[in-house]
């Protein structure tokens, strides 16, 4: 009799289809929490390779969709020897959520591990304002790999207006790439656009302002209203801290915004429950939202 079970083996939905990821072969499952009532699950597997976290954001959507779940967590378990191979961007990612602008901070850094360290060397400067994140991207480190893991931070020399430039236009066409196309409609026609009722509330208080085109947006308006579709997803939970890093992007087809907010676990549940990214499997757009909040530039 099998002793242990693989992903692939506990969702049948992950061996849909003639070819299945061979890094989803290569792990045991070493926990499964079902909560029937909350209609969740959180799997903890050990893999002998390092999974990037896009791949299991959308393993856990396709198992949240096929299963009828509201929430699925997957959390995977490494020996410390694959911390070489860990894919920085989800570093870089992690690090965004805490605080927006460290993309491009990391832009070009150069990676470098020693023992249980990671080294960041920066290209330009930054080191102060991403200190304070570190902690929490070290936790997450430390849980997956198993031992206590430390970030250092290098700083280089400070970057030229052009060149700081560059870097942030290259990053805001990596997200326009991924931007879905803006659905079609009759000429003269406008899509229809329902005002928002306070039974529609997903988080915080009623609000009735209008929105604004994105592309009209700027950092001296303060709090604004947007509504657009939701195109990608990037939360982030935090175990131990018992929270989530709230992100997602949103896009009304004349520019993008990112929303960003780290928030305790209970009062981030109905809002990663309630908003989905899209599925081009099912060829399903990402939900339609409206969002009040304040505006910041990442810089």
């Amino acid at each position: 009799m099998k002793d242990t079970i693989s992903l692939v083996e506990l969702f049948s939905i992950l061996r849909d289809g003639e070819d299945v990821d061979e890094r989803l072969k290569q792990n045991t499952v070493e926990d499964v929490d079902l909560r029937v009532k909350e209609r969740a699950v959180s799997v903890r597997i050990r893999s002998a390779v390092y999974l990037p976290l896009g791949l299991l954001s959308r393993l856990e959507q396709s198992i949240r969709e096929h299963y009828e779940l509201k929430t699925v967590t997957l959390e995977p378990r490494y020996d410390p020897v694959l911390l070489a191979e860990m894919d920085f961007s989800d570093l870089t990612g992690l690090l965004a959520g805490f605080y927006p602008p460290a993309p491009a901070i990391l832009a070009g850094c150069r990676w470098e591990i020693e023992d249980t360290t990671v080294h960041a060397h920066l290209r330009g400067n930054g080191v102060s304002e991403l200190r304070p994140c570190l902690r929490r991207a070290e936790d997450w480190l430390s849980d997956c790999f198993g031992v206590p893991v430390r970030i250092e931070l290098h700083g280089g020399k400070e970057l030229s207006a052009e060149e700081l430039f560059a870097e942030t236009r290259r990053i805001r066409e990596e997200a326009r790439e991924q931007i879905p196309a803006p659905a079609v409609t009759a000429a003269g026609e406008s899509p229809a656009k329902a005002k928002p009722q306070a039974a529609d509330m997903i988080f915080g208080k009623p609000f009735f302002q209008e929105p604004i085109p994105m592309s009209e947006l700027n950092v001296d308006m303060s709090r604004v209203c947007v509504e657009g579709e939701v195109f990608a997803l990037n939360h982030k939970e935090l175990p131990k801290a018992k929270a989530w890093v709230v992100s997602f992007y949103l896009t009304d087809h004349t520019g993008s915004v990112c929303v960003n907010q780290y928030m305790e676990e209970t009062k981030a549940k109905p809002i990663l429950q309630a908003i989905q990214g899209p599925n081009p499997k099912k060829h399903k757009p990402g939900s339609y939202i409206r969002v009040f909040g304040k505006v910041t530039v990442s810089r």
